[in-house]
């Protein structure tokens, strides 16, 4: 699939398979990842992209890959069509799935679905158990990655406001040392 989408995107710049593999690999290797043959590595895939002029950034948008969880677009499918009944199945299947797993991340999950039914219905169906539970994992994140900010501001309504401002103390903290600029 990637091969096939870098290699619409060398022919519209009217970049030869030669230039495009030049000092990364042969154009024969080249040739059979754009036609789905072989896979390559990422390293290489980056070189390549520098070939022909394309960031990794454009090449992911170009590709239109999704990073974002089937669980997730479905609970903001169900969210924007104020499907509240949806929802709630969703959560009751995802707490099924927690409660089997006690996997952190199929608890963060259940958090932003449970944040968009309590946002639709003022009814906080998220236990005061897991409140907690979530609440100690964002206080111990050392390192806030999007998603852990994706996971927080998709669920905000679940938190008091000195568990607020305790957490967004800590991402301003965690990117000031980053020497991020807000």
């Amino acid at each position: 699939m990637y091969g096939q989408k870098f290699k619409a995107l060398r022919l519209q710049q009217h970049i030869s398979l030669e230039q495009a593999a030049n000092r990364v690999i042969s154009p024969s290797t080249l040739s059979r990842w754009e036609n789905n043959k072989i896979d390559i590595r990422f390293n290489l895939v980056i070189k390549l992209l520098d070939n022909i002029h394309i960031n990794l950034k454009e090449f992911t948008n170009y590709c239109k890959i999704n990073h974002s969880n089937p669980f997730v677009a479905k609970v903001a499918m169900y969210y924007e069509a104020n499907d509240d009944r949806h929802i709630l199945q969703l959560i009751q299947s995802k707490k099924k799935e927690y409660q089997n797993s006690h996997n952190q991340f199929d608890l963060l999950l259940l958090a932003i679905a449970c944040n968009c039914y309590y946002d639709l219905t003022d009814n906080n169906v998220f236990p005061v158990s897991y409140q907690k539970r979530l609440f100690y994992i964002l206080s111990n994140i050392e390192y806030w990655t999007e998603m852990y900010i994706n996971v927080f501001g998709n669920t905000v309504f679940l938190y008091d406001s000195k568990e607020l401002y305790s957490i967004s103390i800590r991402i301003l903290k965690n990117l000031n040392s980053l020497n991020c600029q807000i």
